[in-house]
């Protein structure tokens, strides 16, 4: 049951975006806790709304409070029921993905002298070994836009 959720101090900080001083100094101030750091999350809530609510959005009335208490649990249920089928991704996914090919990129760029030694010690022309060299370029930047970096090992 809801009316029996018990928080720790540190719960309570990251549910309401405060640092956990501001919880206890709430608390001074009359939110209640039930116990050695625990806190009824319904009674902190309560408490809240009708404190520190109003001290920052000024005078509201309970219509407008009700309203937005609404919304926002419409959001959360939304994004509850996005995550379930699986259309949230965590945080640092994409950065492992970009990670990853940042890697592979410079693996592909990295390997061009080894694997282009042998074709461009037996060209004299400059302009050859130019158009040979930014074909191969090319050649891996496509390969990476297409989620494909095949490393030749030009042996």
């Amino acid at each position: 049951m809801i009316e029996n959720y018990m928080v720790s101090a540190s719960d309570l900080a990251r549910l309401f975006e405060v640092t956990i001083r501001t919880i206890w100094k709430w608390h001074e101030r009359g939110m209640p806790k039930e116990g050695r750091g625990k806190f009824s999350l319904l009674k902190c809530v309560r408490w809240w709304r009708g404190n520190i609510l109003g001290d920052i959005q000024g005078e509201t009335n309970l219509a407008e409070q009700k309203l937005r208490f609404a919304v926002a649990r419409a959001r959360r249920e939304e994004l509850r029921v996005l995550e379930q089928e699986g259309k949230l991704i965590d945080r640092d996914e994409p950065l492992q993905w970009l990670r990853g090919h940042v890697f592979e990129a410079k693996e592909a760029f990295l390997g061009l002298p080894r694997r282009m030694a042998e074709t461009l010690a037996v060209e004299n022309d400059v302009k050859n070994i130019e158009v040979i060299l930014r074909e191969e370029v090319r050649q891996i930047l496509t390969d990476l836009a297409g989620g494909k970096v095949e490393i030749k090992n030009g042996n």
